[in-house]
């Protein structure tokens, strides 16, 4: 089996933190038991100072007025055999008695020197050798330097299998993520409590689940959305290439077909553009709404291009209260927001009843409102995933309620003597516009407030 890096790397941190920790008190033990042993051998030879003194003063004691000179020799003659050297002096300074070999060099010898006390002054010089002292420290500095790479390999190997202890709720947590399917977002990794640096990684993790799950959620609506509003206009493309290979027909056939096909496709690619739109709204996109619309121009722009599909459907398009507005966004977002809201009521509204496209200011917010008769809209369902509203009217109203949200207003909907309303209030206009109007609230209805026909 291959070691674990991680673990390795772990197990190496360890043993460097050890290594350091070790080394510093290897050494502090080291200088500690030198000083020991030096602070030992000096209270040694003082003993043997004071011990040697007394010895002089019974000899000086047992024979008054023997003079020093004789004294101490014969004190130290008694000394018995051992390791130091010790030597007499007189009050002068000259040495009168010694024992062992003095003449040996100081750096190997510990010199202690105590001075007697009464009559007759005199000194004791004691010399001990360093060299059994030394001889310990060296054993001892062996010792650590065979014993500090062998605790130091024992820590890597004890720090690896420790680093495997404490690694198993991460391969816990790992075993755990493997097994949540591609297909079972829903499934959580399981939280130990309390929660420490893992388990908050496993909720981490958890949270990425719900956001993955959401997105799914999306992806399949946005797939079903597709499938759905993309079918109709493709089986008519279908079917209309179907009757045209089945027999010849006459140019003027083939050319009614082809105007259907064409219409055919221009709704799938309306439905493809309102997709689109509908991805970037779930997705969170945030459009620049930095432009200043002309509504009463986007009004009569929006109706010139729905004029063609209104007849299409035998539907009336007429303008009701259209004032010069301005207000702060985006112009091409507004202006699909109105072609959806008349495309609906192309699809929804009623022949006998026109549709009336109105711009004007009520209160402090700005309208936008497609006026067409029918029956109310059902109310919407929620999808499977997701629990969202799937519209009743398709995704055109749906779209409209991002753009208006977006735009911090609000797409309304009323239903009063047989006529929806559908009016998307938006903030309150600009105080005046590039073309130098008064504010429109202020304005008196005008000739546009009278209804004008666009299509019969």
């Amino acid at each position: 089996m291959q070691p674990s890096r991680l673990r390795l790397r772990l197990a190496g941190s360890f043993a460097l933190a050890f290594l350091v920790g070790l080394g510093a008190l290897n050494v502090a033990l080291v200088l500690y038991l030198g000083r020991q042993s030096e602070l030992r051998l000096q209270r040694e030879a003082r003993a043997i100072g004071s011990e040697v003194i007394d010895a002089v003063r019974r000899e000086l004691d047992d024979r008054p007025g023997r003079p020093l000179a004789s004294a101490a020799p014969a004190a130290l003659r008694e000394w018995p055999a051992g390791p130091e050297a010790i030597v007499v002096y007189s009050d002068a300074g000259a040495p009168i008695a010694q024992f062992g070999d003095t003449s040996l060099t100081r750096p190997d010898f510990l010199v202690t020197t105590l001075s007697a006390t009464g009559a007759p002054p005199f000194a004791v010089a004691v010399l001990l050798p360093r060299a059994p002292v030394q001889g310990e420290m060296n054993a001892l500095e062996r010792w650590l330097a065979v014993s500090t790479p062998l605790v130091l390999l024992l820590s890597l190997i004890g720090g690896y299998h420790l680093a495997r202890r404490s690694l198993a709720p991460i391969g816990a947590l790992g075993a755990a993520i493997g097994r949540i399917a591609p297909d079972a977002l829903h499934q959580r990794v399981p939280i130990v409590p309390p929660p420490d640096e893992i388990g908050r990684l496993g909720e981490q993790f958890n949270h990425l689940l719900e956001r993955l799950q959401r997105a799914q959620a999306q992806n399949r609506q946005f797939l079903r959305r597709a499938a759905h509003q993309i079918r109709t206009p493709l089986t008519l493309v279908l079917g209309e290439a179907d009757l045209s290979l089945e027999r010849p027909r006459t140019v003027e056939e083939q050319w009614r077909t082809l105007t259907r096909v064409r219409l055919a496709a221009q709704q799938m690619k309306r439905r493809v553009d309102e997709l689109l739109l509908l991805a970037h709204a779930e997705a969170g996109d945030c459009p620049p709404l930095d432009e200043a619309v002309e509504l009463d121009g986007l009004v009569l722009e929006c109706a010139d291009l729905m004029r063609g599909r209104a007849q299409a459907l035998r539907r009336h398009l007429e303008l009701g209260r259209v004032y010069a507005l301005t207000v702060r966004g985006s112009a091409a977002l507004l202006r699909e927001a109105l072609l959806e809201l008349i495309e609906n009521a192309c699809r929804h509204g009623s022949e006998t009843v026109p549709i009336r496209i109105s711009a004007y200011v009520d209160g402090d917010t700005t309208c936008l409102v497609v006026e067409s008769g029918g029956p109310p809209p059902p109310l919407p369902t929620p999808e499977a995933n997701g629990g969202r509203e799937f519209d009743a009217h398709g995704l055109g109203l749906v779209i409209v309620r991002w753009i208006a949200g977006q735009h911090g207003g609000q797409l309304v909907h009323t239903h009063r003597a047989g006529v929806n309303s559908y009016a998307a209030r938006l903030p309150a206009p600009m105080a005046s516009d590039d073309r130098g109007l008064p504010p429109a609230a202020s304005q008196p209805p005008s000739a546009r407030d009278r209804p004008v026909v666009l299509s019969g």
